[in-house]
């Protein structure tokens, strides 16, 4: 019993530093942190572990020594830049996981601090929704009681959380006045509220917890939709200062790693309604493809990658095309014959661009593109 008991114990702690190490290396493709990387490069911000022949080595980014699995991956003891990172905490398995990674990951690097911000959407029950606000609160003070660690500048807690109310009535609003679903419509606030936070926090970069098993049902939503190719690149493990961590961790391992760690997690009531889009195609849609179509999760995960290959050729192409931007009057000028002379792909996907530059992305449908580029051609 001793024996198969030391060895669960070894499994398990190898289960820790493989999870921690896909989180690490997500993290750190994020190009916000190039400060903090590059000092890690220099072996100037390390994490000092022992391989099975007591030497001790630096863990880096992209150090051999992290695949060794006597390594730990943890970020280091003597950071030489101050990095603060933001993280979008719900209360749910995934975000929760993040947080706990995060804290497991950063707990004995002084200069590196986490600033937490939940919202609380007012959608659902005060008990519901404010529930999980007040959990989220709460897990970050238990994680402040564990490592006991104060920034090095402010003395703040190692963990900061800021609670972040819509007012009632709010997401329903912009529902209606943007033509969109409650889902998105949520979503479209909550990313306010995390660029503002991200502004007012100055924060090097912001962590969502996005996983495995979102990127897989994003993937189908957008075909199911008919999405662009860009759609079809699925979610982005970093754009801007936004970066997923969790992004190649599984919602079974993200459970686990909770479980194993002590910590508990809220369940979204929501979650199990069928009349959302993801929610169908989560609780329907993906155990007919698992129990019918062995492989798919891998092929589809495939076909993203490939995807965006095709996305950067595509986007190359619509760089190369001159036009003026006049900040003030928020217009984009382009020569006809420029435009003209581009392929019928390329000539929408700029269209796309411009649309981006002054800021009218709100669902703009293809088939208005598509017409846009016909009547141009009667021109």
């Amino acid at each position: 019993m001793c024996l198969e008991y030391s060895f669960w114990i070894l499994q398990l702690a190898d289960f820790f530093k493989d999870f921690e190490k896909k989180v690490y290396d997500s993290l750190f493709a994020c190009k916000c942190l190039c400060g903090v990387e590059k000092a890690i490069g220099e072996g100037k911000c390390v994490g000092v572990a022992g391989d099975a022949s007591g030497e001790r080595k630096c863990v880096g980014v992209s150090s051999p020594a992290v695949e060794n699995k006597a390594c730990i991956c943890r970020a280091g003891e003597h950071a030489a830049e101050q990095a603060c990172i933001g993280v979008g905490v719900s209360g749910g398995a995934d975000s929760i996981c993040l947080l706990v990674c995060l804290a497991n990951l950063f707990k004995k690097c002084p200069s590196v601090s986490l600033k937490v911000v939940t919202v609380n959407h007012n959608i659902r029950s005060e008990e519901d929704s404010g529930g999980d606000c007040d959990f989220v609160v709460s897990v970050c003070n238990k994680l402040n009681e564990l490592y006991l660690k104060k920034s090095e500048e402010k003395n703040e807690p190692f963990i900061t959380c800021e609670v972040v109310s819509l007012e009632k009535g709010k997401v329903f609003d912009v529902a209606k006045s943007r033509g969109a679903g409650i889902e998105e419509s949520a979503r479209f606030l909550r990313y306010q509220i995390f660029e503002d936070f991200i502004e007012k926090n100055h924060l090097d970069c912001f962590c969502l917890a996005h996983n495995k098993n979102d990127q897989l049902e994003t993937a189908l939503m957008r075909f199911l939709q008919g999405s662009s190719i860009e759609g079809s690149c699925g979610i982005w493990e970093n754009r801007g200062k936004f970066v997923r961590p969790l992004i190649n961790c599984d919602r079974k391992e993200i459970e686990k790693y909770l479980t194993e760690q002590g910590f508990e997690w809220r369940t979204d009531c929501t979650n199990l309604d069928n009349s959302y889009f993801r929610n169908r195609v989560r609780n329907e849609l993906v155990p007919f493809l698992d129990k019918n179509f062995a492989g798919w999760k891998n092929s589809v995960l495939g076909g993203i990658k490939k995807n965006r290959l095709d996305f950067e050729i595509i986007e190359e192409n619509v760089k190369q095309v001159p036009y003026d931007f006049d900040n003030k009057k928020n217009v984009v000028s382009v020569l006809l014959s420029d435009f003209c002379n581009l392929k019928d792909g390329l000539k929408i996907r700029f269209l796309f661009e411009c649309c981006n530059l002054i800021g009218k992305n709100n669902r703009i449908s293809f088939s208005f593109f598509e017409d846009v580029v016909l009547s141009l051609k009667k021109v």
